[in-house]
This record gives C-alpha cells, sequence and structure tokens, in this order.
C-alpha cells in the first residue's frame, strides 16, 4: 500500500467527481451494473475507487473499495462511473493473508484483530510473498517486522486452528454437488487450494480456472435478489457470502441452536467456517452440477514422525512450511486410492523430486 499514490489518487478522484453529486441522478449512458467500476464517495466526502458487488430493489449498492479492501454500502444513486483513465490504474491495495495460518472456524477473535492491526501500524514491516491463490486472490505472505528475527506468522500462530483432521470426510457434503474425479491411471496437473496438513490439503485441476471464473461470475449475479434462507437444513446447497462481498456454492455443515450462526462448507474452496445467517441463499438448481472444484487430499503413506493416520500434526512442525513451498507453483498429481469417497491418497511430483518425505 503506497500511501503517496493513494493521497495522490484521492486528490484526483476529488477534482474529478464532488461537483458531480449536485446531478440528482446518472445520465441515461451512465447506467451501472453489478461487477460495474464506479467513483463511490464518503461521508466525509473523500471519493474512492470502487466496484459493485451487489444491488439491492431498494436502490442500495454493497462497493467493494479497491484501494483499501473493504467495503461499504451505498445508495446508488451517489455513485459515478468510473472514467476510463482511473480503471486503467493498478490496484493499490493487495489482499493478504499470513501464510500457513488456519483460520478458526468461528473467526479470529476481536482483540487478536485489534493486536494484529496495531502491529501492523505501528512499526516498519517486511512482507515476503510465498504464493498467490488465483481462486480466491489472495496472496500468502510472511511478515517480519524491522527490529525482529522472528515473523509475525510465528507470533500469531497459537491462536490458529488446531492442525487436526476436520470430520467432514461424509459423502452427504457431496450428495447435490459431486465430488471431481481426478484420474488415477495417469498423471494430473494441479496446483494448491486450501492446505491444513500433510492429511488434510485441497487442491483444483489446472484446467478448470478458466470455467469456474465463469462459473463464479455467473453466480454471483444469479443470487442477487434471492431472499435470505429462514430455516437451514444440514447438507442443503446454498450460496453464501463472504467478508468481501463475493458469492460461492457452500453446503450447510451445522448451525448454532438460535441459528445466529452457521457453519458452512465451501465446497469451492475447502474452507468450512461460521457466517451469519443472513449471507446464504437458497442455490439455484442450474448451479448444483458442476463438480466441486476443490479436492480433499492427503499424501499416501505420510505420517507425523514416530505416529499414524490417527496422529495429529504438530503446528510448529517444519514439513508445512516445507509443503507450502514446494506447492507454489503447478505440480504433477497422481491418485494411490480414494477412500470413503470423499478424499484422495495422492503421490505428488515436484520437478526434480517426489514428495513424499516428512
Amino acid at each position: 500500500l503506497v500511501r503517496d499514490s493513494l493521497v495522490k489518487l484521492g486528490q484526483e478522484l476529488y477534482a474529478e467527481y464532488s461537483e458531480s453529486l449536485t446531478k440528482k441522478s446518472l445520465g441515461i449512458n451512465e447506467t451501472l451494473n453489478i461487477d460495474d467500476y464506479c467513483a463511490c464517495p464518503s461521508e466525509s466526502e473523500d471519493w474512492y475507487r470502487g466496484l459493485i458487488r451487489q444491488i439491492d430493489s431498494n436502490g442500495n449498492a454493497i462497493v467493494f473499495k479497491i484501494d483499501y479492501g473493504d467495503v461499504q454500502y451505498v445508495p446508488i444513486q451517489f455513485l459515478r462511473p468510473l472514467h476510463k483513465r482511473f480503471i486503467q490504474l493498478h490496484r493499490l491495495a493487495f489482499h493478504c493473508s499470513l501464510v500457513n495460518l488456519i483460520k478458526p472456524l468461528d473467526g479470529w477473535s476481536v482483540k487478536l484483530v485489534d493486536e494484529f492491526r496495531s502491529r501492523l501500524t505501528t512499526t516498519f514491516l517486511y512482507a515476503k510473498f510465498i504464493n498467490y491463490n488465483e481462486i480466491r486472490d489472495i496472496s500468502e505472505v510472511e511478515i517480519t517486522e524491522k527490529s525482529s528475527k522472528t515473523s509475525l506468522n510465528n507470533d500469531f500462530q497459537p491462536y490458529q486452528m488446531q492442525r487436526l483432521v476436520l470430520p467432514i470426510n461424509d459423502k452427504f457434503l457431496y450428495e447435490h454437488i459431486p465430488l471431481e474425479k481426478i484420474e488415477s491411471i495417469q498423471s494430473n496437473q494441479i496446483r494448491m487450494l486450501y492446505y491444513i496438513c500433510p492429511s488434510r490439503f485441497y487442491i483444483y485441476l489446472r484446467e478448470n480456472i478458466n470455467s469456474y471464473t465463469n462459473f463464479q461470475n455467473d453466480l454471483h449475479k444469479a443470487v442477487q435478489n434471492l431472499r435470505s434462507i429462514s430455516t437451514p437444513v444440514k447438507y442443503q446447497v446454498i450460496a453464501a457470502q463472504d467478508n468481501y462481498a463475493i458469492w460461492h456454492r457452500a453446503v450447510i455443515f451445522d448451525f448454532k441452536s438460535d441459528l445466529t450462526k452457521i457453519s458452512v462448507y465451501f465446497i469451492d474452496i475447502g474452507q468450512r467456517e461460521y457466517i451469519s445467517r443472513n449471507n446464504i441463499r437458497p442455490l439455484p438448481e442450474e448451479f448444483h452440477h458442476k463438480p466441486a472444484l476443490a479436492i480433499p487430499c492427503r499424501l499416501y503413506n505420510v505420517y507425523p514422525i514416530n505416529g499414524n493416520d490417527q496422529t495429529m500434526w504438530e503446528s510448529n512442525d517444519p514439513v508445512h512450511d516445507e509443503f507450502n513451498r514446494l506447492m507454489v507453483n503447478n505440480v504433477n498429481c497422481k491418485v494411490h486410492t480414494k477412500q470413503d469417497q470423499s478424499i484422495y491418497d495422492v503421490e505428488i511430483d515436484i520437478p526434480s523430486k517426489l514428495l513424499f518425505i516428512c
């Protein structure tokens, strides 16, 4: 995030759009739709570049601020089409997560988020980009403070979810949306999607990326005006909205007794977390048939040292860093067996070495 560039861009946007609010409405050729770029005002009269994620029936829009990374709820009458010269500028915010940390199912606590925010704003930092996840559009990074020899990743490691294998080897999860089939008689080109431990990680077939992107865009538009689900049912397939106002296919895994939080399994990402009931919608039938992008896997015949297939991986085991390092590019995967109808035992070929050793 380059502060000087942000300040300059803000000044240019203000000069371009501040007087436009005196107009009561958009011109006849200025209609704004979902996925359009826009200029978005704030209560402080600053202007931002935005991407329209959602428009409701009352004429309000959810706008993702592409240079800051947060979302804003704005009446669409205050938005303006973003001029081409502003669209061509690179985004100034990079969506990042600390590499090799597993988000708890209930999310990070408010106290921990505040502590992390404080660490980011009170010192000079170095960031090392480890991997880019093109499905989630997120860069996985290691952050180190200037005066420290250990990374923030290590400092926050104790607060992550334990690396146990979550009990989601459940055939009912794939009852309505099928699990992707990968060939057992040939090698498959894959990329890492989501990592927990060598006994549970998620991959996707590299050949599916373009069709998935188009599919995701269609889904995003199809669920905009659907009503929320009043009575959730376990294993119901749904559309679930994340913190960045993006809709994904999901399956209801569980819910709290008061229905305030729903545990969902994002079937195209491989992650499970609790979300608000207000952020789920029925999934239209036409989105049931495409196989789940995220394919659950485990390394064939690989266990913790002195352990077995029931042993939990320790969070500080060096295998996690090594696994993530080796999996940053396309690799080849060969299936040995498919266990429980919901997870593949695999060998992974890394150029010049076979990933087999832990």
